[in-house]
């Protein structure tokens, strides 16, 4: 699946959600691409998702995990660009979740699939503050998913009735921008709030 909109869709609501606000965040600080990092951010920001959960588990200090994140945002450049796009680090992230959680049977990426893929995938995230979160291997994040169920608002059962974020049609644009606009073919679409349609 290499369409970064099909992607898009595969999306629980609680990493759809946490994404629209990374691309808030983004175009707040005039950051020309919308990184990991500033996914990861609002992932922790959101409550008690699959790294919350984890980070309680594991005695992670998430708070200087989440101040790290910040440190390193606050570095980042700013842009004059209007319109953030993905980073090409962000489209790797979400490739390799998607493959995560398809091995796994999943039909929707939740956040532990992400921190699976960025375990194997260390390269993709910048900030060095993060590294707690890649001290798990993939076998022990599938034995966690009963752990995960019944803790973590990213439970299939609690997200059911969640209203979805993202649409479910062939054309999506991020921040105005149709998702992968430097890729041809993909046409502008809508969304909602933040990732909203030109």
């Amino acid at each position: 699946m290499e369409n970064p909109a099909a992607l898009l869709r595969r999306l629980n609501h609680y990493c759809a959600r946490a994404l629209e606000g990374a691309a808030s965040l983004c175009q707040t600080r005039a950051h020309a691409e919308i990184t990991p990092e500033h996914w990861l951010l609002k992932l922790l920001e959101q409550g008690e998702g699959d790294l919350t959960v984890l980070g309680r588990r594991y005695d992670w200090d998430m708070d200087a995990i989440w101040q790290s994140l910040l440190g390193w945002l606050d570095n980042q450049p700013r842009s004059v660009r209007s319109r953030p796009q993905l980073a090409q680090s962000l489209n790797a992230l979400l490739k390799q979740a998607w493959m995560v959680a398809s091995l796994q049977g999943e039909e929707h990426i939740r956040s532990v699939h992400l921190l699976g893929a960025l375990t194997e995938n260390p390269h993709l995230v910048r900030c060095d503050g993060v590294w707690p979160l890649l001290t798990l291997s993939q076998s022990q994040l599938q034995r966690l998913s009963p752990l995960l169920d019944a803790q973590s608002d990213e439970c299939p059962e609690r997200l059911q009735d969640a209203e979805p974020v993202l649409p479910q049609g062939e054309n999506v644009t991020f921040i105005g921008r149709p998702v992968g606009a430097d890729t041809a073919g993909i046409p502008s679409g809508d969304l909602p709030p933040v990732l909203q349609s030109a």
